[in-house]
């Protein structure tokens, strides 16, 4: 009987911690179904860009192996991880046709975990980086501008857009709606450091999809250095930001997704923790209660749950390799590191 008690103990805070996880999939852009597919998001509009450095050196779009163009290897890395998503929040640069008669924006769409719920407070972030030219390195790795990249402009409006149409570039692209419930209010201009955009928000419907870009029309936006004319073919200017860690949770206090960043050792004042070779191990420095302890992948779901005193020790060979994070529950303080399991050859 006792035994059946701590089971249920224990599923309970399982249940209960799943519920505060972010409901974005892949929300760092590190799973993929080919080097160049990514699993979950797809292009909404237009053609913005998947960026990542698997093969090792700087971040590369498909463009980089998939073309002859020498547009393709990022001047940035991902803020975590492997992966991250580029796009143009508006500009001139391309063919009119391909947008209509506003301006040519790029935006990207997934189906959220859940749908949110009418009427529940839901805080979101996601983090980017300004680019402020084009000056990819080439093939021959000389740095240099892209072809055609021309002059670049900054605006605000980034941010997100809930749906429950699943828009297709093809097919359905997204109108510009002149809203968003999250998003840069100023132009956004920093080209050295991430920037997080932030905020909260109640849905007035149980949207099944986000999007990501800007869903403002040309008069609407704000460009700096001004955009001469969207319109005129003749003006070739853009924006370009890239984007990671994308967050979205009704709980505002219990789990912050503030990236991937692999944690191998920390000693603090309360706990020695370490994660070496897929071995993680948490020795609490002062005898306590019991301890739980829950470790999940970056879809919100639980792999394992721990209970322990003052010392937990775990092998995560068996995992497959990825990007997991690790919540400690101790004293009623909650700690959180972010794990990555790699299978050396």
């Amino acid at each position: 009987m006792k035994k059946i008690l701590l089971i249920c103990l224990l599923l309970l805070p399982c249940r209960f911690i799943k519920a505060q996880i972010n409901l974005v999939p892949n929300p760092s852009f590190e799973d993929t179904i080919s080097l160049w597919t990514l699993k979950d998001w797809t292009k909404a509009q237009c053609s913005p860009d998947y960026w990542n450095n698997y093969l090792g050196g700087p971040a590369k779009s498909e463009d980089f192996y998939l073309t002859a163009f020498t547009f393709g290897k990022a001047p940035h890395p991902p803020r975590t991880g492997h992966g991250m998503v580029g796009l143009t929040t508006g500009g001139a640069c391309w063919p009119v046709p391909f947008h209509g008669p506003d301006m040519y924006k790029e935006i990207w769409i997934a189906p959220l975990k859940s749908p949110l719920q009418k009427g529940v407070k839901y805080y979101v972030s996601l983090y980017c980086l300004a680019i402020d030219s084009l000056k990819f390195y080439s093939m021959d790795s000389i740095l240099q501008p892209s072809p055609g990249s021309g002059a670049f402009s900054f605006s605000n409006h980034l941010g997100v857009y809930f749906t429950n149409t699943l828009y297709d570039y093809n097919f359905n692209s997204p109108p510009n709606f002149n809203k968003s419930p999250v998003c840069a209010k100023n132009v956004i201009s920093d080209t050295g450091n991430w920037v997080r955009i932030s905020g909260a928000f109640i849905p007035d419907s149980n949207y099944n999809y986000i999007m990501i870009g800007n869903f403002y029309d040309g008069p609407h936006t704000t460009f700096f250095p001004p955009c001469k004319d969207l319109t005129n073919l003749g003006e070739d200017q853009a924006t370009y930001y890239f984007i990671d860690d994308v967050f979205v949770s009704s709980d505002s206090t219990g789990f912050i997704f503030n990236g991937i960043n692999n944690t191998l050792h920390e000693n603090s004042n309360d706990y020695l923790f370490s994660n070496i070779n897929n071995r993680i191990t948490f020795d609490f420095k002062t005898d306590a209660t019991i301890n739980s302890g829950f470790l999940y992948d970056l879809y919100g779901n639980i792999i394992r749950c721990y209970s322990f005193q003052s010392k937990l020790e775990d092998n995560l060979d068996d995992l497959s390799q990825g990007i997991y994070l690790i919540q400690i529950i101790h004293d009623n303080t909650k700690i959180t590191k972010k794990i990555i399991i790699e299978h050396k050859n």
